[in-house]
């Protein structure tokens, strides 16, 4: 019990909600990996108009469309100060077809605004995003 205590409180201090962030995140993707549990697929065109992720630093809101549906939620947020990057994860639960299941995803945006999405987890693959983000001023 003391093991997972001290787990717990070491995860709760890497991890804050809003805290420190000042901007809004407008991350869209340039490139796009499909994988399987074979390989994985680049790619480069097509998907760019249908596929988004933004995320607001003061509350911690994450949001991401993906083709035919729009999910948001509050994320979770690990910060590493050494290199000004941040990852939040959240499950978003849909808003545009609120019929269809949540999904996780993570998005991890660095210091010069390229970022990295991760959604579609499953255990027979998942998709990633990666681009650049703008931070309106």
């Amino acid at each position: 019990m003391r093991r997972t205590t001290t787990f717990v409180l070491v995860l709760f201090c890497l991890a804050f909600n809003g805290t420190g962030f000042a901007e809004v995140y407008k991350c869209r993707p340039e490139i796009k990996y499909e994988c399987s549990k074979e390989n994985c697929e680049r790619n480069t065109e097509g998907f760019q108009h249908a596929e988004n992720f933004d995320f607001d630093g003061k509350t911690a809101k994450m949001s991401a469309c993906l083709w035919t549906n729009c999910y948001e939620g509050k994320a979770l947020v690990f910060k590493d100060k050494s290199t000004s990057t941040f990852t939040a994860v959240g499950r978003l639960a849909p808003s545009a077809h609120p019929g269809n299941e949540p999904i996780t995803v993570s998005m991890t945006v660095d210091s010069k605004g390229s970022f990295t999405a991760i959604w579609g987890y499953g255990s027979e693959g998942l998709t990633f995003d990666m681009g650049k983000c703008e931070i309106p001023k």
